[in-house]
């Protein structure tokens, strides 16, 4: 927002979640753009129908609607496997190990479609070429653009030498990321709050939960930073861990807008997520080399994702529109 206000722009943040006060207070505000970054508030909007509304959606799996797109671009199939969604309790369908992400594809279909199905005044900001991708693959006819998230350098402290060689997997940890799997190597440590019954706060490497002002100074005190997610829209933890000097081990379903061939970028394929000795060894290659291209590591971050470089991205797309 802060950037959008040097370009001229004038901002009004809305966070309400009562509906009746959210759509009082953006008519307060009397916009020329709405820009929306939860798409489950589209059908409550009360809005001029004249002013244009841009959606980015921060659903992880976006991109995996075509992965699994027999389940959906199939009539017959959706229909069996909604109304096995619907009659059977999430749990019990979990228990029996049914596909985690396919049952989340599943229930988010109906707000997905709604995306898809856009009035001509909205339009979508993604958040990754593969996610942009997948809008055009069912058929979304309306304007797309492209605007992955941005760190801003200026708060993120970055340290060449006062490091450790440890890594560490920072986030709320949550089985979309795996972090369970991955709690008994030592070179590994892990902060955010617990909402994963598989992993204790007794942990012998759980450092607890960060504060944004903790992250940002102590980040670049690790060598390596692990993102294991079965799904993510773009992490922005990883534009954060480069701007800090990290390098990355991380999986394909978390590699959106990097240069996958970097030395420094180790990509941990589907089929060995659950190989937790070979993605401890991986952990520790990386650490060694990655601590030795900390300069090369942050002069990455801020080419690709420093907030400076904002302004070539989003102000575009909305003056554009204007």
């Amino acid at each position: 927002a802060s950037k959008l206000r040097e370009f001229g722009h004038k901002i009004t943040i809305v966070n309400e979640k009562n509906c009746d006060l959210r759509n009082k207070a953006i008519k307060k505000s009397n916009p020329d753009i709405i820009h929306l970054h939860y798409e489950k508030y589209l059908d409550n909007l009360d809005v001029n129908p004249d002013i244009d509304i841009y959606l980015t959606s921060h659903y992880p799996y976006t991109d995996q609607y075509i992965k699994y797109a027999n389940y959906f671009t199939n009539k017959k199939i959706y229909l069996l496997f909604s109304l096995f969604i619907k009659l059977i309790p999430k749990r019990l369908i979990l228990f029996f190990r049914f596909n985690e992400v396919l049952l989340s594809l599943f229930i988010y279909y109906p707000i997905f479609k709604k995306i898809i199905n856009f009035q001509h005044n909205k339009k979508l900001i993604c958040l990754s070429d593969r996610i942009l991708s997948t809008y055009k693959f069912y058929g979304c006819k309306n304007d797309l653009f492209l605007s992955h998230n941005f760190v801003n350098e200026k708060s993120i402290v970055y340290e060449k030498n006062n490091f450790e060689p440890y890594a560490i997997c920072l986030g709320k940890i949550e089985s979309r990321k795996n972090q369970s799997k991955l709690k008994n190597i030592p070179c590994l440590f892990f902060a955010g709050p617990i909402a994963d019954k598989n992993f204790s706060e007794n942990n012998f490497n759980y450092i607890g939960e960060w504060t944004r002002e903790m992250l940002y100074k102590s980040l670049t005190k690790y060598s390596t930073l692990v993102l294991l997610s079965k799904g993510e829209a773009h992490a922005l933890v990883i534009c954060e861990a480069l701007v800090a000097g990290l390098g990355l081990v991380i999986s394909e379903e978390a590699s959106s807008n990097l240069d996958k061939n970097k030395e420094f970028i180790d990509i941990i394929s589907i089929k060995h997520l659950n190989n937790t000795s070979y993605i401890e060894k991986i952990i520790k290659k990386n650490i060694i080399k990655s601590s030795l291209l900390r300069d090369e590591i942050r002069e990455y971050g801020l080419n690709k994702f420093s907030l400076k470089n904002f302004q070539f991205s989003y102000p575009p797309i909305v003056n554009k529109n204007r």
